[in-house]
């Protein structure tokens, strides 16, 4: 199972487009609610925040991978943590530091 922590809001609209676009399950997303946690048929398990409790869960080990604004990055200073990649949407997807030999390494450690 992968966990994601997503920032509510306008990135959580710009992830929602980005996991149908890439054919996951987004139905539990769409009718989210008043949750704050919810799990998809794909086995990805998300938890819904603000932009500092998503970098929290990451801090903790509570999800593998994050969503915030660039912004949160830029005012923040984190040792260990990684821009893996900028969706051009103002998302930055940040990861919990390890050494990864590859990108096979990675998605395999992931889906741990």
């Amino acid at each position: 199972m992968i966990k994601i922590a997503i920032t509510k809001g306008r990135i959580q609209k710009q992830v929602t487009n980005l996991l149908e676009n890439a054919n996951y399950d987004v139905e539990p997303i769409l009718n989210l609610g008043r949750e704050l946690q919810i799990k998809t048929k794909d086995d990805l398990q998300i938890i819904f925040g603000k932009a500092n409790d998503v970098i929290t869960f990451l801090e903790h080990g509570i999800v593998d991978i994050g969503f915030v604004g660039k912004d949160t990055l830029d005012e923040n200073d984190f040792d260990d943590y990684y821009e893996l990649l900028d969706l051009t949407l103002l998302l930055i997807l940040i990861f919990q530091i390890k050494i990864f030999k590859d990108v096979n390494e990675l998605l395999q450690n992931i889906q741990e």
